[in-house]
């Protein structure tokens, strides 16, 4: 994790071509990667938005120093990719829970 330091409102320009095509590969990434899983394209998405919250959580509470016990970071950025993993194999083995009661999905 050490020299990901990105401060809030430091993009200067989102809608920037090159980082909208950054963003789009990043993505398309992870979806090759999740499809690994046999997740639904619905569940996909919703694992997209999870582990971009996670680790937006975690690079924040890091830039504002919000960690402030003596712990290995690497090793709590460790645990909580291996923590991301084991609930993407729970999802997909128990996916047809999430989607009860909607249509189509």
């Amino acid at each position: 994790m050490k020299g990901l330091r990105l401060q809030p409102g430091s993009i200067k320009n989102p809608d920037d071509p090159d980082l909208q095509a950054a963003r789009h590969s990043m993505v398309q990434l992870i979806i090759q990667v999740l499809q690994g899983y046999g997740l639904n394209e619905d569940m996909g998405t919703h694992m997209i938005r999870v582990l971009h919250s996670v680790l937006h959580g975690f690079t924040w509470l890091e830039q504002m120093e919000g960690f402030r016990m003596q712990l290995d970071l690497d090793k709590s950025f460790s645990i909580l990719i291996g923590t991301f993993i084991r609930g993407i194999n729970s999802m997909a083995n128990k996916e047809h829970e999430y989607f009860q009661g909607e249509n189509n999905k």
